[in-house]
């Protein structure tokens, strides 16, 4: 290439370093947003998986309450697939000054498998010593040198203890769930671990498995890993006895979250990107015909020296491509270190995972990088190919404007004559400018679309957690016990006021073609007294259903995955032994998990058996906290019952999960904003450049810098209006399209969005439309206007 091309294209990015900085922003949101939302995804799954490597996190656990044999170990340690063993020992006990269940494990420096972090202090060497988990320090404001007092138990030598440091353990994953318990509230709030000869039993209660490498592959949420896991503890589960429980990864309370969110947030990445790229082909259009325009005469020029078309092109192509390769490198750096790291960090607010890997994924970087060529280079090709195919004498000529010509309005006699003449103006170069017209609507609309569907999201993000725990599920304890017992229901009722007795357990749904689905099956007692505990409503209106005698209640998000309509029939394996085909008699509103509703009767002729009703459904006429935790406090003694579960717990994980995620919310709304703007500004500097003369000509005779800035500034509100109201048509449907993407396979997103998310979508697009008002102004103000009127001489 010439070293005149070099100059001149140097000199057209200082003469227009706004055009040539919007081109760069453009690329740079879209590349930027692509890669950080798409890389963020396989980032946390690197984190987790790393971490847990670093932890040697184990993939299976059986835990036996009475003890776990040597004669269990060694047959156990012979299976094939097994790397590694290690043993624990545990107890639950709680905390003298506030109740709270504490889980105490015995320390063991040598240990390998599920090994801690120390964040502070050091571990124990005392008897006396613990070390806690992190999260006591700042809830119950407990430093090292503190001693606590643990209430009376007779699995622990010593009650009273010496805090010398803080530890976190790959083990607890979830910060705000650490499982269940069989005294206190049911729930374990914190974990400490002390010196093993501090237990009275010294049989360990737990045995922790690592499987050899070659056999899991270690990509810990990989399918290959699942189903090798899966095989490994149907192999175990047949050779230990019924009191010893077998569990994985999975059952690790936040491991199974922690995947969801992070291929919900993937699922974000396929469609926003799409539209910013789309966005960044409309601003490369609309700014090297621009560029072209104003060029025409140097255009010419060079074809008169006798460069070739080729040559010619490569000057606007290095114009161009200097904007793409800035964007392109601008936006890989910070989508690949600033977003991906702003939203794992927030996820390590909720969950256990130290530490976090940034990884510059090679397809991303392809993939996006091609995109942008073609969005901009790819654009400036087509357009150049057009233009300098006229005949140079064409080219050095000034380029005609676009003539005026009457406007369907003026055919509307009652409705023109009434219009006075700044606005008969206004109308006309409307559409004398048709092509600027028509992309200033697509921009305006397009990021008023996707900051509308921002909002949205948030609306049915937030809005899953009041209708399933207040709406749905009027009830506030699940109460599990080992034998029914019919006398229970009688005792619960003189301090709750509602109690259900129902038959609930976990199966499985299946359908050729699908993917298998765990479903929650519940089964009334009494049909009728469901209704007081569980809102049954119909999918596709408000009417409430009852549980009918034959057939079954399915929830609408199984329904939609596996394409169920009333009548169908829903292979589920209702016992450990039985199949059934369930027929189909309604779908009801459900948010969160799949549930299937069957009567007794149906049950029975199903499986042949009667259900075995060891589920009682509480609630309260008023969510009343403290009449909750003291019914828990007072029956989680009693030896028939195996768990209580306060929802409130169960939703405040649920919430605080989901408030993770409107982070990504929130960045998908700045980002279209910043859109919005680029948008407007670059179009609007456009519009200014283009009617230059027009402009100068007015300021020549006589019109203030107000009036002539009303007289551009009109349209763009007009224009911006129209692109707003197409917008936020466009956005009902993009909102609709990114929920099915977004969401799981185990939860309903709601379709509908505040009346307050239309506003703040129409209100922050038209604020930016202001804003560059203001900017274009300033810009009108500097116009020179004699130079502006003797350019074509």
């Amino acid at each position: 290439m010439n070293k005149q091309f070099f100059l001149s294209t140097w000199r057209d990015i200082r003469q227009t370093p706004a055009r040539f900085l919007a081109l760069v922003s453009i690329i740079f949101l879209g590349v930027a947003f692509f890669v950080g939302i798409k890389a963020t995804a396989p980032d946390m799954k690197q984190s987790a998986d790393e971490y847990f490597r670093q932890t040697h996190l184990a993939d299976v656990t059986l835990t036996n309450a009475e003890g776990v044999t040597q004669s269990q170990i060694d047959t156990i340690a012979k299976l094939n697939g097994v790397k590694e063993i290690d043993t624990q020992i545990s107890a639950d006990t709680t905390l003298t000054a506030n109740g709270d269940v504490l889980r105490l494990t015995g320390y063991q420096a040598a240990v390998s498998l599920n090994q801690l972090t120390l964040l502070e202090g050091r571990y124990p060497q005392a008897a006396s010593e613990i070390i806690l988990d992190q999260s006591i320090k700042s809830e119950l404001n407990i430093t090292i040198g503190d001693t606590i007092q643990l209430d009376e138990s007779n699995q622990l030598r010593r009650l009273t203890y010496k805090v010398i440091g803080f530890i976190q353990s790959p083990v607890y994953l979830d910060k705000s769930n650490r499982g269940t318990s069989f005294i206190g509230s049911g729930s374990v709030a914190y974990y400490g671990f002390i010196m093993k000869d501090n237990f009275v039993q010294q049989l360990p209660t737990s045995l922790v498995i690592q499987l050899d490498a070659n056999y899991t592959n270690y990509q810990t949420y990989s399918t290959a890993y699942q189903k090798k896991v899966t095989q490994f503890t149907s192999k175990l589960t047949s050779i230990v006895d019924q009191q010893t429980t077998v569990t994985t990864r999975e059952d690790l309370s936040g491991y199974t979250e922690y995947k969801q969110n992070a291929n919900r947030i993937d699922s974000l990445a396929t469609v926003f990107p799409t539209i910013f790229f789309l966005i960044a082909c409309l601003i490369s259009f609309t700014t090297v015909r621009r560029m072209v325009d104003e060029k025409r005469s140097e255009v010419g020029l060079f074809y008169a020296l006798g460069y070739r078309p080729t040559e010619i092109m490569s000057k606007f192509l290095l114009y161009i491509g200097s904007a793409c390769l800035l964007g392109v490198g601008f936006g890989l750096v910070v989508g690949f270190t600033l977003f991906p790291k702003i939203i794992i960090e927030a996820y390590n607010q909720v969950y256990s995972i130290k530490g976090y890997q940034l990884i510059w994924h090679p397809n991303l970087i392809v993939l996006s990088t091609t995109v942008a060529i073609l969005c901009t280079i790819g654009v400036a090709v087509g357009v150049l190919m057009l233009e300098v195919r006229q005949r140079p004498a064409e080219l050095m000529r000034p380029k005609a404007p676009q003539a005026g010509r009457r406007i369907l309005l003026e055919r509307w006699q009652p409705f023109w004559r009434r219009l006075n003449f700044h606005y008969k103006v206004l109308f006309r170069n409307l559409f004398r400018y048709k092509g600027r017209m028509w992309m200033t609507i697509i921009g305006i609309a397009s990021c008023t679309a996707m900051i509308l569907t921002g909002f949205g999201l948030k609306d049915s993000i937030g809005d899953i957690v009041p209708l399933q725990f207040d709406k749905i599920w009027k009830y506030q304890l699940v109460v599990i016990v080992k034998q029914p017992d019919s006398t229970l229901a009688d005792a619960f009722s003189k301090e709750v006021d509602t109690v259900v007795n129902v038959a609930t357990s976990e199966r499985t749904a299946s359908k050729a073609g699908y993917q298998n689905q765990k479903v929650t099956v519940t089964v009334p007692k009494v049909n009728k007294e469901l209704s007081e505990v569980q809102l049954l409503q119909s999918s596709t209106s408000e009417k409430i259903v009852a549980v009918p005698k034959s057939g079954a209640l399915v929830s609408e998000k199984l329904a939609s995955l596996y394409h169920l309509k009333v009548g169908d029939t829903l292979r589920v394996r209702l016992t450990d032994t039985h199949s059934s085909k369930v027929k189909i008699a309604g779908i009801i509103k459900n948010y969160v998990g799949h549930a299937l509703f069957l009567s007794n009767a149906y049950y029975e002729e199903l499986t042949g058996e009667s259900p075995v009703y060891r589920t009682f459904l509480l609630s309260f006429q008023k969510d009343n906290q403290a009449a909750s935790e003291a019914f828990v406090k007072k029956w989680q003694k009693d030896d028939n019952i195996i768990t209580i579960t306060q929802l409130d717990e169960t939703k405040e994980n649920l919430e605080t999960s989901f408030a993770v995620l409107t982070i990504v919310v929130w960045i998908l709304i700045i980002a279209a904003g910043m859109l919005a703007f680029i948008v407007l500004y670059n179009l609007n500097s456009m519009n200014i450049a283009e009617r230059i003369r027009e402009l100068s000509t007015m300021k020549v005779l006589g019109f203030f810098s107000k009036e002539v800035t009303l007289y551009v500034f009109r349209e763009n509100i007009v224009l911006s209006l129209f692109g707003i109201m197409f917008g936020l048509f466009a956005g009902i449907f993009l909102h609709h399209f990114v929920i099915q993407t977004v969401e799981m396979d185990t939860t309903l997103f709601v379709q509908t969005m505040h009346w307050q998310s239309y506003l703040y979508a129409g209100s922050i697009t038209f604020l930016f439309t202001l804003v560059v008002g203001v900017v274009m102004h300033h810009q009108l103000q500097k116009i020179n206007m004699l130079d502006a009127l003797k350019a074509n001489e």
